[in-house]
C-alpha cells in the first residue's frame, strides 16, 4: 500500500509543481521542489534509525503515519484542483518517445545500482566498514566529523548522497523535455522506472547478501550505474551528432533559376 501511494504521488507531483510556471523557470521550479525528495533521507533515514533503536520499530511506523496525516490535509486544504489539461506543462516542450524509453532504462538501472548498497547500506557500514552500532546513526545523519576513523566509506557515503540528490530532479526536468505525450502519463512512467529500480536493487542486493555478504553490494551497484551512465552518455553523443549533421546546403552566389511566387514567400 505504501508503495502504490508513493507511485501515484511521484505519476503527478512533477506535473502538478510545474503547472503554473513559464517554461523558462521550469527548470529551477523541478530543481527547487526536488529539495524536498533530497532531504527526506537527509533527514528521514537517520530519524527513522534513531526512534526504531529508542522506541522500536512500531514507532517509526507511527511517527510515519502522524506525518502522512497532517500533509493529506494540508494538500486538501492549500493546494488547488484542476484538471491536467489545463496546466501549463501538460505537455513535453521537445517530445521524443524514443529519447525518453532511453531515460526510462537508464533511470532504471541508475536507481537499481543505488539500491543494490543503499538498502543494506547498514549491513555494509557495520560488517565491512567496521562501525559500531552506536555511530550508525550519527553517520546516517551526515556528522561525519564527530570522530568516525573509517574516512574512505565516510567519503563514498557521502558521495552517493550529494549524486543521487540532483540525479532524481535532472531526471524530472527531462521528463518535462521529452514527455512524448501527456506528461502526467510520462511522470507515470518515471515513477514505474524509479520503482522497477528500487525492487530490483533492493533484490539483487538481497540476493547477494546471504552468499557474499555486504562486501560486493558497493561494487555491483557500481556496475549497475555506470550502464546508466553509458546509456545517457550515448544518448548525448547521439543527439549532438544529429544536431551537427550538415542541412541544406547552397553554393555561395548562386541565383534561383525560377525567381517566382516562392521566393517572393521567402523573403516575407
Amino acid at each position: 500500500m505504501t508503495a502504490l501511494a508513493q507511485a501515484l504521488f511521484w505519476s503527478i507531483a512533477t506535473a502538478t509543481v510545474t503547472a503554473h510556471f513559464p517554461l523558462a523557470v521550469r527548470g529551477r521550479v523541478v530543481a527547487l521542489f526536488a529539495t524536498g525528495a533530497t532531504l527526506a533521507p537527509v533527514f528521514g533515514v537517520p530519524l527513522g534509525t534513531w526512534l526504531g533503536q529508542e522506541a522500536g520499530w512500531r514507532a517509526a511506523f507511527a511517527v510515519l503515519a502522524g506525518v502522512g496525516l497532517a500533509i493529506a490535509a494540508a494538500v486538501l486544504v492549500l493546494l488547488p484542483s484542476y484538471p491536467p489539461a489545463t496546466g501549463g506543462a501538460a505537455r513535453g516542450t521537445a517530445p521524443d518517445a524514443r529519447r525518453f524509453a532511453l531515460l526510462l532504462i537508464a533511470t532504471a538501472f541508475a536507481i537499481g545500482g543505488f539500491m543494490t548498497l543503499q538498502t543494506y547500506v547498514t549491513p555494509f557500514l557495520l560488517d565491512v566498514s567496521g562501525f559500531a552500532d552506536a555511530v550508525l546513526a550519527p553517520l546516517l545523519f551526515g556528522l561525519y566529523a564527530l570522530g568516525a576513523l573509517q574516512p574512505g566509506a565516510v567519503a563514498l557515503l557521502a558521495g552517493i548522497g550529494l549524486a543521487y540528490a540532483p540525479f532524481g530532479s535532472a531526471v524530472q526536468s527531462r521528463t518535462m523535455h521529452l514527455a512524448p505525450g501527456s506528461t502526467d502519463v510520462a511522470s507515470a512512467g518515471v515513477s514505474t522506472a524509479f520503482n522497477a529500480g528500487i525492487a530490483g536493487g533492493s533484490l539483487l542486493g538481497g540476493a547477494l547478501l546471504p552468499t557474499s555478504r555486504a562486501r560486493p553490494l558497493a561494487l555491483v551497484g557500481g556496475l549497475l550505474t555506470l550502464i546508466a551512465l553509458t546509456l545517457l552518455a550515448v544518448d548525448a553523443w547521439r543527439r549532438r551528432a544529429g544536431g551537427s549533421a550538415p542541412q541544406h546546403t547552397r553554393r555561395p552566389g548562386r541565383v534561383s533559376p525560377n525567381p517566382g511566387p516562392d521566393r517572393e514567400r521567402s523573403r516575407r
